[in-house]
């Protein structure tokens, strides 16, 4: 599902409440509310900014997934060159460093 690209902002409303604008076009409306810190601005604005936020934090997890499926890419090559060269997996360090790039890799797969 795609959303209208960025950058969105937020801006203060004409309808009691907060606008999330992109290209001119409202995406979102921010009530005015009354928080938890009593402040019904502050409450209000931080919604609508993280609102706002929404398509640099997609962009941000689509890198992160992108950069987290090169390391294990990189982990599980790792672990298959030491295992192939028995030398290197044969001390105790290069024991440890496997086992914590499997540890790593299940973590990852959400193993």
């Amino acid at each position: 599902m795609a959303h209208t690209p960025g950058p969105w902002t937020a801006k203060f409303g004409t309808n009691n409440g907060w606008d999330v604008v992109a290209a001119n076009a409202k995406i979102a409306i921010e009530p005015w509310s009354d928080g938890m810190d009593g402040d019904w601005n502050k409450t209000s604005i931080a919604n609508a900014r993280l609102i706002a936020a929404a398509p640099e934090t997609a962009a941000e997890r689509d890198r992160l997934r992108a950069v987290n499926a090169d390391l294990l890419a990189a982990l599980n090559g790792m672990i298959t060159l030491f295992n192939e060269s028995g030398d290197v997996i044969e001390t105790d360090a290069g024991h440890r460093l496997c086992d914590a790039a499997r540890a790593a890799i299940a973590r990852a797969e959400g193993r």
